[in-house]
C-alpha cells in the first residue's frame, strides 16, 4: 500500500462527489492513492491536516489509530447531515485569543470549512456505536453521528 496523495483541483467551491475518484472541497481534495495513482486505499496510520473519505475516518477512529492526536473535523459550509463517501477534512482545532474568541486555521477558512464535529464526540459516538453493535455497517455509524449532532444524544443500535 502506498501512503501517497492524489490531488485534484477544479474551480468548484463545494463538496463535489466523483464517480471513481475524490470529491472535491473547495477545488482541493486528497485521498490515499494506490500504486497505480488512482485507485483509493485505506490510510493504515492516522494523519491530522488531511482530507479522508468518512467511511475512512470511521474506520481509523473504531481502530482507535487516533487516540494520540488533537483534532476537529470539518466540513463544507452549510452541510446537514454526514452521508458514505463524503469527504471531510480532519484538522487543527481552533486557537482563542486572551478575550476567548475563536480562530480558525488558514486552511479551514480558506476552503469555507465549517465544524463539524470535536474530537470527542466524534469518538465517542463511533465508540459506542462499536460497542453496541461491532457489526455495524458505515451507514449505521453515520446514522449515529448524525443522531448526535441532531439531538446531542446517543442513537441506540440494539
Amino acid at each position: 500500500m502506498s501512503s501517497r496523495l492524489v490531488f485534484a483541483s477544479s474551480p468548484d467551491n463545494l463538496l463535489e462527489p466523483r464517480v471513481g475518484g475524490p470529491a472535491l472541497i473547495g477545488g482541493v481534495a486528497a485521498w490515499p492513492a494506490g500504486e497505480d495513482g488512482t485507485s483509493p486505499v485505506l490510510v493504515s496510520n492516522f494523519i491530522v491536516n488531511m482530507f479522508y473519505k468518512i467511511d475512512d475516518l470511521i474506520e481509523l477512529v473504531k481502530c482507535k489509530a487516533d487516540r494520540e492526536d488533537v483534532y476537529m473535523v470539518y466540513a463544507p459550509n452549510s452541510t446537514d447531515d454526514l452521508y458514505p463517501g463524503m469527504v471531510v477534512y480532519v484538522g487543527d482545532v481552533p486557537d482563542f485569543d486572551e478575550d476567548d474568541n475563536e480562530f480558525f486555521p488558514d486552511f479551514v477558512k480558506s476552503l469555507a470549512l465549517e465544524v463539524c464535529y470535536m474530537r470527542e464526540h466524534f469518538q465517542d459516538v463511533v465508540d459506542l456505536a462499536y460497542k453496541q453493535k461491532p457489526s455495524a455497517s458505515i451507514d449505521e455509524f453515520i446514522k449515529c453521528l448524525n443522531h448526535y449532532a441532531a439531538h446531542d444524544d446517543f442513537l441506540d443500535l440494539h
